[in-house]
């Protein structure tokens, strides 16, 4: 088994990094390359543990569900007859795939947004740069 393979052959996706790592925040170069590979080979890689403190992440769920709500409310006014819930919607900002899907797709845009997000993309940005380099992304 080569090294950063599971016992299937696999490229591992998830990839541990160490508290100094997280501390420093600051890749090795071994982590660098493990992620680079993963996200070339697998399509995706997960950094663990988390690497955004957990007080952003719920800040940014809370704000999710609101924006998600006014969201709801304005596709409701502007698609009369039709229900968000229920029926499939698509604009610039929502879109629900699926009749009586609660799954939505709601776009970020990092340049546009406030806090917690501009945190959240901040933090995140620090690790995924010299990622996506290695992956040539």
């Amino acid at each position: 088994m080569a090294a950063g393979e599971n016992g299937a052959g696999k490229v591992e996706w998830r990839i541990r990094i160490t508290p100094e790592e997280v501390r420093a925040r600051e890749l090795t170069a071994c982590s660098i390359a493990r992620a680079g590979r993963s996200l070339r080979e697998n399509g995706c890689v997960l950094l663990a543990p988390a690497l955004v403190r957990h007080e952003l992440c719920v800040a940014a769920s809370e704000r999710a569900v609101a924006d998600l709500r006014l969201l709801l409310q304005r596709a409701a006014r502007t698609y009369p007859g039709r229900d968000p819930l229920r029926d499939r919607i698509y604009s610039a900002e929502l879109c629900n795939r699926t009749d009586h899907g609660r799954r939505y797709d709601v776009r970020i845009d990092a340049a546009l947004c406030g806090p917690p997000w501009r945190e959240i993309f901040d933090a995140a940005r620090e690790f995924t740069r010299p990622v996506l380099r290695e992956a040539a992304i």
